[in-house]
């Protein structure tokens, strides 16, 4: 069954060494048991959580990767961070590359064996104060050089336990995903996620005593991917946290979906399980019920429908706590102290050297780059110019991405955006694993590897990103779609989040000569056609170009014809 799951999904690999300097330890977090259960689960909160270890780590410096027995994982994240496989470690161990093994499991068992010694972050504690706890008093002793946890109700127990200190370091949602949407919210509207054979009790018992108090509302099942659960959360009104906690006593150590759900807008109302109390503070960021009682429950979401100050008052609360205290911005030095890391790990000393030919950005990328040597100077150009953002659309096998990622500052995030089909001007077709194993590979090469923790890769239609943007950019890239309606769209979609001031590279808009429509001629013709169009706009003006590139800065407002502008089949 997960098997097949992980194949509708879309199974990825990543895989293969990544050069890093010697004095940089790689990071490797894994629940790899074996090649049966290969650490890769589906809907999971330790495996979004391992994923957002990884990624805060890379931000600083640190070479660090998620670890399936084979490499491969299911593709339900937005932002899957590098796999690598068990051999892949393997290899690294044999040959002294230094590593540090970090898991959240203690029957890991291809993990553990393999690791010389071990970080223990305990988010399964009904786990560990039950079947596995004679295996943590064993490694304990052999192996486990620290212990951290998300709860204090767990930090507690081990404490006592082991008589040994234990770090707390709560979890975090990736803010740039987890924001709430109030444009999206539906009044009444009630999420929840199902939680076991209570579930459609509970939420009987909710709607029965909302329509006895006749208070409007709708309950929906919160479910799917990661994107289509913060879709789902965003237009929620009040989100209903069924989670009963797993241990009679200990309850549940900090459930994820209870957290996102305030990241996302909701107003959170739930069981007391004692982990959410982490964020959970009742009646100032939520209201909680005793465990195992939906008439509680009910009463609290009937008296919350009923008072609109309330309501909003939680709201607003909720959303400022967990914006501070559960972002990334403040685990890091809890993370650096747990794993005995240095500071940060600076970028090489060449790591300000520009990219500035097609055969230097293949070369460090280990693939196919589609820009030419005039062209890579001028992209990088305007990318070191950028400091609110990047969008790139159109990402292929990172060559670009490479080139903007080195090129722009230390602040800046990029982001690239391509449904990975069949290329629209030629017979190949890339992936989105590949395109991120060239990325890093170059990042690695050329002394950025930082680079890499601000850069989020979109495997999706770029018009259905446009719909949900939020943030002001100084850069877009449009390297997408290259017929004229779909270049016309992408531009329209999102020429107006670039800032007044800001750049738009147009790629392949300079076409000359009379070759058939077909054949590349220093540009396509959709690019040229809509480079030609924007010679009319008073919103755009040409400031540079470069072989096949245009490109245009924002200066003002968009004009009447891009008001008026519809966009038809060539």
């Amino acid at each position: 069954m997960i098997r097949a799951l992980k194949r509708f999904l879309g199974v990825k690999r990543e895989d293969g060494p990544m050069p890093w300097r010697p004095e940089r330890p790689a990071i490797v977090i894994s629940s790899c048991k074996s090649a049966r259960e290969t650490g890769d689960f589906v809907y999971n909160g330790g495996v979004k959580l391992y994923n957002l270890w990884v990624r805060l780590l890379r931000e600083h410096g640190y070479p660090a990767f998620v670890m399936t027995y084979d490499g491969r994982y299911a593709d339900w994240l937005i932002d899957h961070q590098p796999h690598v496989s068990f051999a892949t470690v393997e290899q690294w161990r044999r040959k002294g590359i230094p590593v540090k093994y970090v898991t959240g499991w203690l029957d890991a068992t291809a993990f553990v064996e393999c690791a010389a010694s071990l970080y223990f972050f305990d988010a399964e504690m009904t786990a560990t104060c039950g079947p596995q706890r004679p295996l943590l008093a064993k490694l304990a002793r052999k192996k486990i050089r620290s212990i951290a946890t998300h709860s204090r109700t767990q930090q507690a127990w081990h404490m006592a336990q082991g008589g040994r200190p234990v770090m707390y370091i709560p979890e975090w949602s990736d803010t740039r995903f987890w924001r709430p949407d109030p444009a999206r919210r539906h009044r009444g509207r009630i999420g929840y996620m199902d939680e076991g054979p209570h579930t459609r009790r509970d939420t009987e018992t909710v709607a029965v005593a909302c329509r006895k108090a006749g208070v409007p509302v709708e309950l929906v099942e919160v479910k799917g991917d990661e994107r289509e659960v913060i879709a789902a959360m965003q237009s929620c009104d009040i989100y209903l946290g069924l989670n009963p906690g797993k241990h009679p006593l200990w309850g549940e150590g900090c459930p994820r979906s209870q957290q996102e759900a305030m990241h996302a807008g909701c107003v959170l109302i739930a069981y007391d399980v004692n982990g959410n109390r982490e964020y959970a503070i009742d009646g100032y960021t939520a209201l909680l019920a005793r465990r195992g009682d939906p008439e509680a429950l009910a009463g609290l979401v009937v008296g919350v429908m009923k008072d609109e100050s309330f309501r909003e008052t939680l709201r607003l609360r909720s959303q400022e706590f967990v914006s501070r205290a559960f972002s990334s911005e403040n685990r890091w030095p809890l993370i650096r102290e747990f794993l005995e890391l240095e500071e940060s790990c600076a970028d090489t000393p060449e790591a300000g050297t520009r990219l500035t030919t097609r055969e230097a950005v293949e070369r460090y990328l280990g693939g196919t780059a589609f820009i030419n040597d005039a062209e890579v100077p001028l992209l990088a150009k305007y990318g070191a110019m950028a400091s609110r953002g990047i969008v790139e659309i159109g990402a292929a096998f990172g060559g670009s991405a490479l080139v903007l990622l080195s090129s722009s500052s230390d602040v800046c995030p990029v982001t690239s955006i391509d449904p990975f089909v069949k290329d629209s001007m030629g017979e190949f077709q890339a992936d989105a694993a590949l395109c991120r194993r060239n990325v890093l590979r170059g990042l690695e090469a050329v002394g950025r590897p930082r680079a890499y923790g601000r850069w989020c890769l979109l495997p999706r239609p770029s018009h259905e990103v446009a719909q949900e943007w939020q943030r002001a950019i100084d850069l877009l890239y449009l390297d997408g779609d290259h017929h004229y309606p779909a270049t016309c769209r992408d531009f329209f979609d999102w020429s107006g989040f670039v800032a007044i001031g800001g750049h738009i590279v147009l790629h392949d808009s300079r076409r000359e000569g009379t070759e058939p429509d077909d054949v590349f001629s220093r540009g396509w013709p959709g690019p040229s056609r809509l480079a030609a169009d924007l010679r009319e706009h008073a919103c755009v003006a040409l400031v540079d170009e470069a072989f096949s590139m245009t490109v245009w800065r924002r200066t003002g407002a968009p004009c009447s014809q891009c008001m008026a502008r519809k966009v038809n089949d060539a």
